[in-house]
């Protein structure tokens, strides 16, 4: 892969918020129908989840840990970069739920130009998570 600016959207923080979020959604125990990933692509061996420019666009990666000289990523194509970084931040977000939780539907939905997240608590009280959505590297 050739990029020529990458962003990292993973620190231990947001990893924990990240992982906070995709624990709110069923979690299923077998990819979706029709679905097929090589071996080890599973959401126990995620890594990062990398927006890359690309040409005149951005593509979206996600890595694995894998053993040295293995494949270890997959995303969007690099041959047909999204043409913004909003865009491969969301078709980035599709694959990592599809692997976390076996579909592809988001935890979060879009309200204008903001990732919203609504749940529980344990107790039982409402809560509302209320992000901008990514528009560049942070």
């Amino acid at each position: 892969m050739s990029t020529n600016e990458g962003c990292t959207l993973s620190s231990k923080a947001s990893e924990r918020r990240s992982n906070w979020a995709m624990s709110m959604s069923p979690v299923f125990s077998a990819p979706s129908p029709g679905k097929v990933r090589p071996s080890g692509f599973d959401r126990n061996a995620l890594r990062a989840f990398r927006i890359a420019h690309v040409g005149g666009g951005y593509i979206a990666n996600i890595e694995f840990d894998m053993a040295p000289g293995e494949a270890n990523t997959i995303g969007t194509p690099e041959a047909r970069p999204l043409p913004t970084y909003r865009d491969a931040f969301l078709a980035g977000a599709t694959i990592l739920c599809e692997i976390v939780t076996g579909s592809p539907d988001l935890p979060f939905f879009l309200l204008g130009d903001e990732l919203v997240v609504v749940t529980v608590t344990p107790r039982g009280a409402p809560f509302m998570l209320r992000r901008p959505v990514p528009t560049q590297c942070a």
